[in-house]
């Protein structure tokens, strides 16, 4: 490594998601800076991939940020500073592409010409490497540079994190997002903690640190520890039974699926219950064929949708293989219902968010007017309408982030809204174990445990890097969530090295409708935070 960092420009590594050992990873960052040096480039980039993700990238001077993938297709976006550059589609299985000019893009301001992408596709089984290049193209510089408009920044401001309010309003500014909030924790103090552009675009509303987003997917870690709260007190048991605990019941005469039976809390909590909603569908987005399943006008409500799923087959062997599913976490909502004898919410509120001082999470609405105070607006840049889930307004279209999905059944896997902050008082309580205010540390330590069989290891006994554990994303030194809804997008990030750090935005799509993924922050904000060697001394929690 030491040739890389005589470099003139520096290596800049990105977020990996890996299924290479480490000491190949030296062997990618070797390939990339040789990629640079035959193309003659200050740019270039290397990544490993098979039909639908990224599973490595090496990256010389630039920074790359994986957007979402479709099987046959693969996109790269790069982007540099304020400027972006995409590419492309995937070549033919088998075959080589290179050396072909995609076409001129906006100058990279300073540079003295327009860049150009070049990518080249080999394939090797069911992997590809792609290699990226940038090499000068035709124009003249500042043809297509623009400005940053201003945006109104809140919060308490500090020199020596000015860098985290670039990264926000350049990541902001590149993908047209109104509004969003950044909170950074070191070591159990709130550091940082402020709000970025418009909670409300039309009332010229500033987002600010006590704004409230909808949280998405992030809730699930909240339900997850009150299911181990539970199993504490005695009231539960990760091997119960689903179907035993909730009675379930489907809709007229039909019969339950034998398989449902199988499964425990344990398979819930881990996404092992049998559901795969890429082969099939996501029921909690079904509520008009449920309602009318149900025999109501809708929207289909939790025990709707788990009636109409409960004859339905599942797609695997329950504990067998990982498949994400929010109705698995709409069950875990129901079974805190049952076993505690009171509201899910009401549980979460008075058992996980009081003990460390979270008193602004609520459930959210589905409508506009059901809106707190202190709650963002949420955006769909590209205007795509859907039909209402609501009997009074099913004739027209609306918006898909108000009506076009039922928040208030979603409680338990995605409903929740929260301040950054709040999210990082949850996170922090795990950094002692000892100390915990919320769990012991057996159950700390099963909160963040490798799944048993292909869900936690390879077909050949290999642990894989990256899992999911009870409620949390797992890989190298990192526990995490993200969380995207029509209108949000969000993500809780814990490092091993006690920086903690949660971004929640108020759109999921930019002005061209292209979908902002919660790990399109995770990049670039992870290298920025390792820079940063002084915190303040400040803690904003108090």
């Amino acid at each position: 490594m030491s040739l890389l960092t005589e470099e003139r420009h520096r290596l800049v590594p990105l977020h990996r998601q890996r299924i290479l050992d480490t000491p190949r990873e030296e062997t990618f960052d070797m390939l990339t800076l040789s990629l640079a040096r035959l193309l003659d480039v200050p740019y270039a980039c290397v990544s490993l991939v098979d039909e639908i993700r990224v599973w490595f990238k090496s990256t010389y001077g630039i920074d790359v940020v994986e957007v979402p993938r479709e099987p046959g297709l693969c996109s790269t976006a790069i982007e540099s500073n304020r400027v972006r550059y995409i590419r492309a589609r995937r070549a033919p299985r088998g075959r080589a592409r290179g050396g072909q000019a995609i076409g001129s893009l906006p100058a990279r301001a300073g540079l003295g010409y327009l860049p150009t992408v070049v990518t080249m596709r080999m394939t090797s089984g069911i992997l590809g490497l792609f290699l990226t290049g940038v090499v000068p193209g035709q124009g003249t510089v500042g043809e297509t540079a623009t400005k940053r408009p201003e945006t109104p920044v809140s919060g308490a401001a500090h020199a020596g994190l000015a860098a985290l309010d670039e990264f926000m309003l350049g990541f902001m500014h590149r993908h047209d997002i109104p509004g969003g909030a950044l909170a950074v924790s070191y070591k159990g103090r709130l550091v940082y903690d402020r709000g970025f552009g418009y909670a409300d675009v039309e009332q010229k509303t500033p987002a600010r640190p006590t704004s409230l987003f909808r949280i998405a997917s992030i809730s699930k870690p909240f339900t997850a520890v009150a299911v181990l709260q539970l199993v504490e007190q005695g009231k539960l048991s990760l091997d119960d039974k689903v179907f035993d605990l909730l009675d379930l019941k489907p809709f007229g005469e039909r019969s339950v699926e034998p398989r449902f039976k199988k499964v425990t809390i344990l398979h819930l909590l881990q996404h092992r219950g049998g559901w795969n909603r890429v082969s099939e569908f996501d029921p909690m987005f079904r509520s008009h064929v449920i309602a009318e399943e149900a025999g109501h006008e809708g929207p289909a409500k939790p025990w709707d949708i788990i009636r109409y799923m409960a004859a339905r087959k599942l797609q695997f062997e329950p504990g067998v293989y990982y498949s994400y599913s929010n109705f698995g976490y709409c069950l875990l909502g129901r079974v805190i219902e049952r076993v505690s004898k009171t509201g899910y919410a009401e549980f979460v509120k008075e058992s996980v968010l009081k003990p460390v001082g979270i008193r602004h999470m609520r459930i959210g609405a589905t409508l506009a007017k059901g809106r707190l105070p202190d709650e963002v607006r949420y955006y769909g840049q590209d205007r795509r309408k859907a039909r209402s889930v609501f009997a009074s307004s099913k004739a027209r279209s609306v918006p898909w982030e108000y009506g076009g999905f039922y928040l208030e059944a979603m409680d338990s896997h995605g409903a929740w809204l929260a301040r950054a902050s709040d999210l990082l008082r949850f996170a922090c309580d795990f950094d002692d174990p000892e100390k915990s205010k919320l769990l012991k540390p057996a159950s700390i330590e099963q909160m963040f445990a490798r799944p048993p069989g292909y869900a936690g290891s390879t077909k050949d006994g290999r642990p894989r890097t990256a899992f999911y554990a009870c409620g949390w994303s797992i890989a190298r030194g990192t526990q995490d969530h993200g969380g995207s809804l029509p209108g949000t997008t969000t993500k809780l990030m814990r490092r091993s090295d006690g920086i903690h750090w949660a971004v929640l935005l108020n759109s999921r799509r930019d002005a061209k409708g292209k979908r902002i993924h919660p790990d399109h922050v995770q990049g670039e904000l992870q290298r920025l935070i390792a820079r940063i060697t002084k915190w303040p001394d400040r803690d904003l929690f108090h």
